[in-house]
């Protein structure tokens, strides 16, 4: 069964997200039982900037459901990806590549998983096993944008702003609206000291999103109208 992205590297299958993996816990102050399921563990909503109230629910929720060892491989690889994924939010680095481990072990053509242990890796300060990890996401999925785009993310902070850009040239092929590619794209033609393509890339982002406030004020440092 096909693997579907949803931003950030979290993968669910189609069947998944209808049913979930359910599991009844604890009773609530009617007596009722409670349930925890997988649609817990999944932001629906594409590039969703999470609070740590957000945040803090999806672990819990993911946990419950690993420590019930219910599912089978790919339905637990996800829980760990995701997991894994918030840790890496919290700056947790190292809880989270021990999730995405588990979760490649568990489902190794996870191309998600891949490029979200490349994310936890450059959140460490290991660029070259994050370029590894981003690589071997887009080998298993050549149109993966996301895993592009952070590979992109880790080249620029290597400081090869060539090969960043070509990575970021190729996310925006594959999704045309990927505002924060445009956006890191310009940070590198920045970097190379090329104005006039910085400039081009801030005013698509903000033609994409007129309220992203990080490329306005971009091109207000550069002197550009909007």
């Amino acid at each position: 069964m096909p693997t579907h992205h949803l931003r950030f590297g979290y993968p669910i299958r189609p069947a998944l997200a209808a049913a979930g993996l359910c599991l009844l816990i604890g009773l609530s102050t009617t007596g009722a039982r409670t349930a925890v399921s997988t649609i817990d563990c999944i932001i629906p909503v594409s590039r969703t900037i999470l609070d740590r109230g957000d945040i803090d629910r999806i672990i819990a929720a993911c946990s419950t459901l690993i420590k019930a060892r219910g599912g089978d491989a790919e339905d637990r690889a996800m829980l760990y990806l995701q997991r894994g994924s918030m840790y890496r939010r919290l700056g947790q680095f190292d809880r989270a590549l021990a999730d995405f481990d588990e979760s490649i072990r568990l489902d190794p053509k996870s191309a998600s998983a891949h490029t979200g242990r490349g994310n936890a890796w450059r959140g460490k300060g290991d660029i070259d096993r994050a370029i590894a990890d981003h690589s071997a996401a887009i080998r298993l999925d050549p149109t993966f944008a996301d895993a592009y785009s952070n590979r992109g993310n880790a080249w620029r902070q290597k400081g090869d702003f060539d090969k960043a850009i070509a990575d970021y040239g190729e996310a925006i092929r594959l999704s045309p609206n990927y505002t924060i590619a445009y956006y890191n794209r310009s940070l590198c033609w920045i970097d190379k000291n090329d104005r006039d393509h910085a400039i081009a890339d801030l005013r698509q982002a903000l033609k994409i999103n007129p309220d992203f406030k990080l490329a306005a004020d971009a091109l207000k440092e550069l002197g550009a109208a909007p």
